[in-house]
């Protein structure tokens, strides 16, 4: 694995999320991932937390009012959080996950709206 690049690491969520074997695989490695770096991505865990719930609904079929754009974007940060060799190499203790967390909150910034209403939504406000 190589440093991605902002296109290629859209186009590689575009495939992904077309692809819902796929997604489901990313989504699956993303929370092992998670939970196993629980200790050192304190910073953003509740984010991440989110961010894969939204993931896991939409793949589900249960929540599909998220823009496209916003779910290429969520997709995208799991890409980034999933590359060991990124910015900051994983590998290094106490900062290989501080691009990880600038890259998954960026895009929790970028899609703060669309995740506020999934929140809501999952809380069961706007359930029938």
């Amino acid at each position: 694995m190589s440093v991605p690049s902002l296109k290629n690491l859209k186009d590689q969520a575009l495939k992904v999320a077309q692809d819902p074997w796929h997604l489901h695989l990313i989504l699956s490695e993303a929370e092992a991932k998670a939970r196993a770096q629980h200790s050192r991505i304190r910073a953003f865990w509740e984010e991440l937390k989110l961010l894969l719930r939204l993931v896991r609904a939409w793949i589900g079929g249960q929540y599909r009012d998220i823009p496209w754009q916003s779910l290429l974007a969520a997709v995208g940060a799991l890409l980034y959080f999933l590359n060991p060799i990124d910015l900051i190499p994983d590998f290094i203790y106490g900062f290989g996950f501080l691009d990880d967390a600038l890259v998954v909150g960026l895009v929790i910034r970028a899609i703060h709206g669309d995740l506020e209403k999934f929140r809501t939504w999952e809380s069961g406000e706007s359930r029938p």
